[in-house]
């Protein structure tokens, strides 16, 4: 976990040479860093060769939960309680030999805000009406398509654990079309890396699924996918590594637009929750996230509330799940609990929307970017997917960052320390976590083709 080499050593007199330090020491799974060459006579030694990606923490330490601070112990005595169950049945491995946390669940230790909001998340799935072998599908499709070596590590030994035919598993690793499925798990793995690969969903495929699963069951599967989806983000973004390699990343179609349908009104694919025949599980987060929306509502002009009281936009599919739905619009609000500057923010977000194509985000976001202060040249960039243009210091660091993990899947060297400089390491989780939200959020809006309100040029 030690993942960066020593300095190196320097020259001595004349006729001396400098020793090269030794690389650091590679993680779990990580290799150990070359060490520095000797230097020639009277001239300094080459520094170190960098340590290998620190295996499950890859290029981000792993916190020391004996000098953890209250509220990350508290955090990690919950993921364990959670996990180590979980570890203990299937063999996936959550901790290290010194027990502390790996994979995202160290990630999230970052800002204990943001990242119980994230954990709780996972943990509201078994409301689902999904099995688990679809469940399986649907986290092996997303990380094979993304090339998440720790999520295919841990869903690889869990699909098998499912039921999951062998070749099936090995197929959705490898972002290959699946095969050895049949009926609605093949409609679900086949709706997911679509819906992965080119941001959008056939109307063909979109009825099959909907027809398998059902309104709820969809919105499941589409809100599961988009929560992995952030996970492989994350995993990608910190190089966290898993005991084997899979194929390469299935990168996406280049980006377009996904126009808003019309079938709902402004449900888009999804009809508007009536709440004069809502649940009271609906009621009640419907009441919780009015409380918010109509303050934004009143600030920003934006519509997330009908003249009818229905919540529009990915609020009226949280209904759908209410348990699901709760603990989504808990991420969605601890987006404050950062020390990223408002404009770093809306740069995150309006650069995944921009990628995505997702209408409905970047309609949202542009308007909170200009309030503040971010330029119409630089928010029309990032809105269609192109280089940022007018941004500068950390908005433009934010940019670059955000830009190539959401196109490549992974995030160069160079860009990665420039963003850990800009933002120190707990900024950066912020920013990558802020990143991975609203990935879910694109998701869930084009699956379901959430349109703008008042149509594509409303203002």
């Amino acid at each position: 976990s030690d993942g960066v080499g020593g300095a190196g050593g320097v020259g001595g007199a004349a006729g001396q040479a400098g020793i090269g330090a030794a690389g650091g020491r590679g993680g779990l799974f990580g290799p150990d860093g070359a060490h520095g060459l000797n230097g020639a006579a009277a001239e300094p030694g080459a520094a170190g060769g960098q340590g290998g990606a620190g295996g499950l923490g890859g290029r981000l330490p792993i916190i020391d939960l004996n000098t953890a601070s209250p509220l990350q112990a508290q955090l990690a005595a919950l993921m364990k309680k959670l996990g180590l169950p979980i570890q203990d049945a299937t063999g996936i491995q959550l901790e290290d030999i010194d027990g502390r946390l790996i994979g995202p669940l160290n990630v999230w230790l970052y800002n204990t805000a943001m990242g119980q909001a994230m954990f709780n998340v996972g943990n509201t799935f078994a409301s689902s009406s999904l099995s688990a072998r679809v469940k399986e599908i649907v986290v092996l499709a997303v990380g094979g398509q993304w090339g998440s070596e720790y999520e295919l590590y841990a869903h690889v030994i869990a699909g098998q654990l499912a039921g999951l035919p062998t070749e099936a598993v090995d197929a959705l690793a490898n972002g290959q079309a699946p095969v050895g499925l049949s009926g609605d798990e093949l409609i679900a793995a086949q709706f997911v890396q679509q819906l992965m690969s080119s941001h959008r969903v056939s109307d063909e495929l979109y009825a099959a699924a909907e027809a398998a699963f059902g309104q709820t069951g969809l919105v499941d599967l589409v809100n599961l996918a988009g929560t992995y989806l952030g996970v492989s983000a994350t995993l990608n973004a910190f190089a966290a590594r898993g005991p084997e390699r899979f194929s390469a990343p299935v990168l996406p179609d280049p980006p377009s637009p996904v126009p808003g349908s019309e079938e709902n009104g402004l449900g888009g694919r999804l009809p508007l929750i009536d709440l004069n025949t809502a649940t009271p599980g609906q009621l009640e987060l419907s009441a919780r996230i009015k409380a918010l929306a109509l303050k934004i509502q009143e600030l920003t002009g934006l519509e997330l509330v009908t003249p009818d009281g229905q919540l529009v936009g990915p609020l009226n599919a949280y209904l759908y799940n209410p348990v699901v739905g709760s603990a989504l619009f808990d991420v969605g609000n601890i987006s404050a609990a950062t020390t990223l500057a408002p404009s770093v923010k809306e740069v995150a977000v309006l650069g995944v929307g921009g990628l995505w194509g997702a209408e409905y985000q970047i309609w949202s976001h542009e308007r909170v970017a200009r309030q503040v202060g971010l330029s119409e040249e630089a928010i029309h960039s990032l809105a269609i997917g192109q280089p940022a243009v007018g941004l500068t210091g950390n908005d433009l660091v934010a940019a670059r960052f955000v830009q190539e993990l959401v196109s490549t899947y992974q995030v160069s060297d160079e860009v990665y320390h420039a963003a850990e400089a800009a933002f120190g390491q707990q900024g950066l989780v912020e920013l990558v976590n802020l990143t991975s939200m609203y990935l879910g959020v694109s998701t869930m809006l084009n699956a379901f083709e959430v349109p703008v309100p008042g149509g594509p040029d409303a203002p």
